[in-house]
C-alpha cells in the first residue's frame, strides 16, 4: 500500500529494575518488557507498514543494561529528526516498564529516573512536529483520567497536544490506580493490541484498522481483566494504523525462490528473531560467513561470464566511500556493528559565533554529523567493477554484501556516467536472505544461480541499451562536425 508519509517508532522496554528497600522508590525487575517491545517491533513492520530502519529501540534487560535512557530518548529524537518531515510523517511511540504515581502526576520509570507521562507527546512534538501521534503506555499508574475529569491544567495539557497534530491517540494500560499485569509472554496491554493487529475480523469494510478502533477494541478485549485500559483517540483525516494490503506475508514472499519466477525480484526474508537469542549463536555466526562467501563467489562468477559472453573487459577496484551513506539508508533492516556502520562524527552547535555558554543558556540545538564505515570483515564481501565502452562512457557494477540482525542484504550497485557528464547516474537494489549452511545452499544453489544472473545481466543490458543509444547520438553529432570542418 503506498502511503504518503512516513511512519517511525520509538520503543522502550526495560526489565533490570533494582530493588532498593532503603530507597522510597522500591522497583522490582520485571520478565516481559523488552519482549514486549520485540514482539511491537514485528508486528509494526509486519502488518502495519513500518520500514524497520525508521524503528527505534531502546532495550535494557541483566546482560545488556541501558544507561542513561532520557539522553538516548533525545539521541533517538535527533537521528529521526534528519528524515522526519514535520507535519507530514508520524510517530508511534511505546514504553513498556514500570510506572510511578506521585502526588497527581504520572510517571514513568526510566530506572530510577521518573520523566512525567504528560511530558512525552510535549518532548516529541517540540522536536518532530508530527502530523499523526500514538503513545503506549504498558506500565502502572499511567492511565490520565484527569483528561477526561480532572484538573482544568492537566486537561488543557493534554487538550493543546491533541489541537497540534491532525491525529492523536493515546492508549494507557490502566487507571492511575492500578497496576498494569504481565505474563511471561509479556505485558496484557501489548499482547491486546497485538492480537487486535493480527485478526482481520477488527478490520473495517477496507480492511483498515484505524488508531480510533484499535483503543475500543483492546478496552473490550480486556473488559475482564484487573486493569482498565484508557485510550484517548481524536483524528482528522485518513490515518491507517493497519492495513491488510501492509501485512507482510512471510511464507508467501519465501515461496517465490521455489518458483521459475527469476525475471522478478526473487527474496528470502529471515526468520524475524532478535539477535542473541539463537539456539547456537557461535553456528548462525559461521553459517552467515559461509553464506556470504558463497554469495561472492556466486555473483563474481556471474559478472565474469556476462562480460566475457560481451567482451568487456573489467578492471576491478573497490567501493566509492561516497555511496556509503546511499546503501545505509537503503537497507530495509539494520546492518550488524560488523557491517556497515553509521557513527556519530561531529557535534556541533548552531550560531557559535556567540560564544557556547551563551547558546546553551539560550537552548542552541546542537546538530549531529555522520561518518559511514565497512568494517575489515565486511570488505571481504564487496565486489566492484569498472567498465567503459569506445566513446568512455563507463559504468561500474557493483556489489555489497552485509551482514543483517536476521540474515544477509545483497546490495546490487549501478553508476553510470556519459562523456562529458560530471553526473553520474545511481541504482540500487537490496535483496534479503536468510543464512544457510552449506547443505541448504547446495540444494538452492541453481536456484539462486539463476537469480544473480539474471539481475545482473539486467543491470549490464540496461547500461549497454543506454550506451548504444549515447554512440549512436555521439556519431550523428560527428558527422554533423565533420561537415562544418574548414578544410585546408
Amino acid at each position: 500500500m503506498e502511503i504518503e508519509f512516513s511512519k517511525y517508532a520509538i520503543l522502550i522496554g526495560i526489565d533490570d529494575y533494582e530493588e532498593n528497600p532503603e530507597s522510597t522508590i522500591n522497583l522490582k525487575s520485571l520478565k516481559g518488557c523488552v519482549k514486549d517491545i520485540q514482539n511491537m517491533k514485528k508486528t509494526l513492520i509486519n502488518k502495519c507498514g513500518f520500514k524497520e530502519k525508521n524503528i527505534y529501540t531502546i532495550e535494557s534487560t541483566e546482560e545488556k543494561t541501558e544507561s542513561e535512557i532520557r539522553n538516548k530518548i533525545d539521541i533517538l529524537l535527533k537521528n529521526i529528526n534528519e528524515s522526519f518531515e514535520k507535519g507530514k510523517d508520524s510517530i508511534y511511540f511505546h514504553f513498556s516498564g514500570h510506572g510511578l504515581l506521585n502526588e497527581a502526576s504520572s510517571y514513568i520509570m526510566l530506572h530510577s529516573s521518573p520523566l512525567e507521562v504528560l511530558e512525552i507527546p510535549k518532548i516529541i512534538d517540540e522536536k518532530l512536529k508530527p502530523k499523526h501521534q500514538f503513545y503506549t503506555f504498558d506500565c502502572c499508574h499511567c492511565g490520565e483520567i484527569t483528561y477526561i475529569r480532572g484538573s482544568e491544567t492537566e486537561e488543557e495539557k493534554i487538550k493543546n497536544y491533541f489541537e497540534k497534530s491532525s491525529g492523536m491517540a493515546i492508549l494507557y494500560a490502566c487507571k492511575k490506580t492500578q497496576k498494569a499485569l504481565e505474563t511471561a509472554e509479556g505485558g496484557k496491554l501489548t499482547n491486546s493490541m497485538i492480537k487486535i493487529i493480527s485478526d482481520i475480523k477488527y478490520y473495517d469494510k477496507d480492511k483498515i484498522l484505524s488508531s480510533g478502533t484499535l483503543i475500543e477494541q483492546v478496552k473490550k478485549e480486556m473488559i475482564n481483566e484487573k486493569q482498565e485500559p484508557i485510550g484517548i483517540s481524536e483524528t482528522s483525516g485518513y490515518y491507517p494504523f493497519a492495513s491488510k494490503l501492509f501485512w507482510r506475508d512471510i511464507d508467501k514472499v519465501n515461496e517465490i525462490v521455489e518458483k521459475e519466477e527469476c525475471e522478478r525480484t526473487m527474496v528470502e526474508i529471515a526468520e524475524e528473531r532478535p539477535c542473541g537469542i539463537f539456539s547456537d549463536e557461535q553456528k548462525y555466526h559461521s553459517d552467515r560467513r559461509t553464506t556470504s562467501e558463497n554469495f561472492l563467489s556466486l555473483i563474481e562468477e556471474n559478472i565474469n561470464s556476462i562480460l566475457n559472453t560481451k567482451g568487456i573487459v573489467p578492471a576491478k577496484r573497490s567501493i566509492n566511500n561516497d555511496l556509503l551513506p546511499k546503501i545505509y539508508n537503503s537497507l530495509d533492516y539494520t546492518p550488524l556493528n560488523s557491517g556497515l556502520a553509521r557513527n556519530i562524527k561531529i557535534k556541533s552547535r548552531n550560531n557559535m559565533l556567540i560564544g557556547y555558554q551563551i547558546e546553551s543558556i539560550l537552548g542552541g540545538e546542537e546538530t549531529d554529523k555522520y561518518e559511514y564505515s565497512l568494517r575489515a570483515d565486511s570488505l571481504k564481501y564487496i565486489v566492484e567493477y569498472s567498465l567503459k565502452n569506445e566513446f568512455s562512457n563507463s559504468f561500474k557494477l557493483g556489489v555489497v554484501i552485509l551482514p543483517l540482525q536476521f540474515g544477509l542484504s545483497v546490495t546490487f550497485l549501478l553508476l553510470d556516467s556519459s562523456f562529458g557528464s560530471n553526473t553520474e547516474s545511481i541504482s540500487l537494489e537490496n535483496l534479503y536472505f536468510n543464512v544457510m549452511t552449506n547443505e541448504e545452499f547446495e540444494e538452492k544453489q541453481e536456484k539462486i544461480n539463476m537469480m544473480f544472473y539474471k539481475k545482473i545481466e539486467e543491470f549490464v543490458n540496461r547500461n549497454e541499451e543506454k550506451d548504444k543509444r549515447f554512440n549512436e547520438e555521439l556519431r550523428e553529432k560527428y558527422k554533423k562536425f565533420e561537415t562544418s570542418v574548414i578544410k585546408f
